[in-house]
């Protein structure tokens, strides 16, 4: 069966640019990663980081900055369908959560494979 389209492409793009206009205003830890991603980026630039080195930062911070996102959407959505406490209701938010973290922890690890060793090359 094919899907009817509701909106354009450029809708589409409107609606996800509001997403990320949401995000940036309401949640600390998505303003903390683009702080990341900023620093990141001046790093790279500083340390003049190679285009193979470049992309895998990219793929890193983007991949932080999506599952951040979708953390923030599963929290919405848990806190929409059950507004009380409830056991699974924190276990699924816990979850997501911990996605987020592991993302960037390994964006951590990768940033400082690929800084580090420019960094003691000029001390």
């Amino acid at each position: 069966m094919k899907r009817k389209r509701s909106h354009s492409l450029l809708q589409s793009f409107k609606y996800a640019f509001q997403g990320v206009w949401s995000l940036v205003k309401l949640e600390r830890n998505y303003k903390i990663m683009l702080l990341g991603a900023v620093l990141a980026s001046a790093m790279a630039m500083a340390l003049r980081c190679s285009l193979v080195e470049w992309s895998v930062i990219a793929l890193a911070v983007g991949a932080c900055l999506a599952v951040e996102s979708i953390n923030t959407a599963v929290e919405v959505v848990v806190d929409f369908i059950c507004p009380d406490d409830n056991q699974s209701a924190k276990l699924a938010k816990d979850i997501s959560a911990a996605a987020s973290l592991a993302v960037c922890l390994a964006a951590v690890v990768v940033g400082a494979l690929i800084f580090l060793p420019k960094i003691a090359a000029l001390l």
